[in-house]
């Protein structure tokens, strides 16, 4: 089911164009298909373990409780111990059943151990890309963290994508996956610029629908990336981009003049320089103002009803609780999903706090559908354990008879054979 579901969903990424890398790509599904493989082959071993299990030493040799052909009678020492013929019969089978009994029994550790190890590899794999212990400048670092608020910094290259997240830092560049198709065309209809200097191979590795600026070029290449930042200036600024880092000695004074840009920080690592005329996290068409605010609620002083955007990607399951002073209760507002690229919603005259919350479609559904596979598997878990708890009592039952029973049942049938000429059932059984 498993590799089912991967091709199914790798025929369909394909189709539309989604797979980047076709080669890695189809190494990953044959890796999981070689895996899937490996477990089918040991589950269905452990099946057959517990579906035949090996026969016991004491009734190996016998089939029904009748004597085997070969077998002698049975006869009685000095002692009073009954001693039958087919005994070394069953050790013989017993002994010849052990190894592949042994191997199946540890099919089902062993499949445990491969989905372990999997996932640990699938975990670790891009720790081998992973460079040396090096030193981190952290100026950059805590300065955004200091200066930062609610707008956005963008990178051409130091702070590389996604470690602005890791440090809690609003960056534009991203490669994280999935990324919003709105973001990808975003990047390439607005951020990717028409000249800059870098060759198609260059442009192509610097903007991509998924990922912008995800690498740390040299100053030289720094300096055209720049170029383009400059044509595409007023969509940074649009965007809420505030902030521009770069490696040291990558703007000159001049283009920072030209651009608009102060330089507020220089490191050994990288230089940052601040952008004024970027617009802020929270907007509206001039009739409100902005009293303090963080990336998830704002209060604002409106004097007149007015339309408030907040530079945050517009998507389905977006919602926004307005709550206006003096009036009685909360009213609930969806943000507007008309295919802009950021959220906006209307908010009354006065006073007003907005709330933002981010809920996906069929969050519901998902909550109840989670819920009752957990309750399947704690049901099925419990039900496995009861029923081997009974089995292993009926077990213990039936092989650990009483003393008496056992000479008083093997005596009787020991006797009979010796009257008729033959073994019964019970008297083999018990001997």
């Amino acid at each position: 089911m498993t590799l089912a579901y991967a091709a199914v969903t790798l025929a369909v990424l394909v189709s539309r164009g989604y797979v980047v890398s076709p080669r890695w790509t189809t190494a990953v599904m044959l890796a999981l298909a070689a895996v899937c493989a490996v477990l089918l082959v040991l589950l269905l071993r452990a099946r057959t373990h517990h579906e035949k299990a090996p026969v016991s030493a004491d009734t190996a040799g016998t089939s029904d409780g009748a004597m085997p052909e070969n077998a002698s009678s049975p006869e009685v020492t000095p002692a009073g111990a009954t001693m039958v013929g087919a005994a070394p019969a069953a050790h013989a089978g017993a002994t010849a059943t052990s190894s592949p009994a042994r191997s199946r029994s540890l099919a089902a550790p062993f499949a445990g151990a491969l989905i372990v190890l999997t996932a640990a590899a699938h975990f670790a794999l891009p720790q081998a890309g992973a460079s040396r212990a090096v030193a981190i400048d952290m100026k950059p670092v805590h300065y955004l963290q200091q200066y930062l608020g609610t707008s956005r910094f963008y990178t051409l290259g130091p702070i590389q994508p996604d470690y602005g997240s890791y440090w809690k830092l609003a960056q534009l560049n991203v490669n994280d996956l999935p990324v919003p198709k709105k973001y990808g065309e975003f990047v390439l209809d607005e951020l990717r610029p028409a000249h800059t200097g870098l060759n198609a191979k260059q442009m192509q590795d610097t903007f991509k629908d998924y990922q912008l600026i995800p690498f740390n070029p040299p100053a030289a290449v720094q300096r055209k990336l720049l170029v383009g930042y400059g044509e595409k200036q007023q969509a940074f600024r649009e965007a809420g981009v505030r902030y521009l880092v770069t490696r040291p000695d990558v703007v000159s004074p001049a283009m920072a003049t030209k651009l608009g840009l102060a330089k507020v920080l220089d490191s050994p690592k990288s230089d940052i320089f601040e952008d004024a005329s970027a617009q802020p996290y929270y907007t509206s068409d001039g009739a409100c103002r902005v009293r303090s605010g963080s990336r998830t609620d704002v209060t604002l002083t409106c004097s007149r009803p007015a339309t408030l955007t907040r530079r945050e990607l517009d998507a389905p399951g977006w919602s926004a609780t307005v709550a206006t002073a003096g009036a009685t209760g909360s009213t609930k507002a969806v943000a507007v999903v008309d295919g802009r690229l950021y959220q906006h919603i209307e908010v009354p005259q006065g006073t007003s706090h907005v709330a933002f919350e981010y809920r996906p479609r069929y969050f519901g559904l998902a909550v109840g559908v989670s819920i009752a596979a957990a309750l399947v598997l704690l049901v099925g878990g419990a039900s496995t354990l009861v029923r081997r708890r009974r089995h292993d009592r009926h077990d213990t039952d039936v092989a650990v008879p009483t003393a008496a029973s056992t000479t008083s049942s093997g005596s009787a049938g020991i006797a009979t054979a010796a009257d008729h000429g033959t073994t019964t059932t019970e008297g083999s059984v018990r001997a």
